[in-house]
């Protein structure tokens, strides 16, 4: 079947390079975009089983993205990660209820790991 891919977008390259060597040490594949327009391109092109998003970005934000994609036939199903370092716990409750989930980027290696295998539904 393959390893699952996930699509890391993040406009700080050092924040892309930590998430794919994280998520490649754990044999996923993984592909990076710095910015929305990159990462919507990226979907429709490689058609990634996840995506972990930053929210804070310059033109297309993670929330733009996010209505992006659930506004695309296509990729609407696919499992969303915000990650940002902003302060939203009290958003995070309304993001899980349309599909979207939140992990602030303070967060340990192992939350994410976990936050992703819930999404991919893996043991």
């Amino acid at each position: 079947m393959g390893a699952k891919k996930i699509l890391a977008v993040d406009d700080n390259p050092m924040v892309q390079k930590a998430i794919k060597d994280l998520l490649t040490g754990h044999g996923y594949a993984v592909e990076t975009a710095s910015d929305g327009a990159g990462a919507m391109a990226k979907m429709r092109e490689w058609h990634p089983d996840l995506v972990i998003l930053d929210v804070m970005m310059p033109d297309m934000n993670g929330y733009d993205v996010c209505r992006a994609i659930r506004d695309d036939e296509a990729l609407k199903h696919i499992p969303i990660i915000l990650l940002t370092a902003l302060a939203q716990e009290m958003q995070s409750r309304f993001l899980s209820s349309v599909g979207i989930e939140y992990v602030n980027k303070r967060c340990r290696n192992e939350e994410l790991l976990a936050k992703i295998k819930e999404l991919l539904g893996q043991p």
